[in-house]
């Protein structure tokens, strides 16, 4: 059997060399091999250390990755060019609940007396931007780190929830005008 020819190693066939090859073409075999391995990665002269899972990571890259990172960061201003989106959420009601699956960022206008409930989960955490006129909320069980938020009339508050475990932790930020 005559030896095969390759450039690249996937023009490489597996079945060779067969049984009855002579011996002879061993060598030819091997510079065979040895060029498909050097014309396939012609850039690498030194180890090459990452595991197959590690490579597989940039499976789908089609264009330089530090490229694209560049694309979005400027480095000189130290500023993210990319888009952020958050939906703001309006919670409405007399008994709204506090829940991440609304977004992060939630308008709550008090139009009557209100009791929200939480439905946050470990981990979660809402900002709350709340809309008061003389109406007035019965919190839930929350652990407030600086005090229980006193609303401010025609104005708008913020209030942060974080839950950790079964704790609902309380910030209030303060009262915008």
């Amino acid at each position: 059997m005559s030896l095969e020819t390759a450039t690249f190693i996937s023009g490489l066939n597996s079945s060779n060399p067969t049984y009855n090859d002579p011996r002879s073409q061993g060598d030819d075999h091997l510079r065979l091999i040895k060029a498909t391995i050097l014309a396939t990665f012609p850039n690498i002269t030194g180890a090459v250390t990452p595991t197959h899972t590690e490579l597989n990571y940039v499976d789908g890259v089609t264009s330089a990755i530090q490229t694209q990172l560049d694309a979005k960061v400027d480095e000189s201003a130290a500023s993210f060019n990319g888009a952020i989106t958050e939906t703001v959420y309006t919670l409405t009601g007399t008994t709204p609940a506090f829940s991440a699956a609304n977004g992060t960022i939630q308008n709550w206008t008090l139009t009557d007396d209100s009791s929200p409930t939480d439905s946050l989960t470990t981990g979660q955490s809402i900002t709350l931007f709340i809309t008061a006129t003389t109406y007035t909320v019965t919190w839930p069980t929350i652990s407030w780190v600086n005090g229980e938020p006193t609303l401010g009339t025609d104005s708008v508050s913020v209030v942060n929830l974080i839950k950790n475990g079964s704790t609902l932790y309380g910030f209030f930020s303060g009262v915008v005008l």
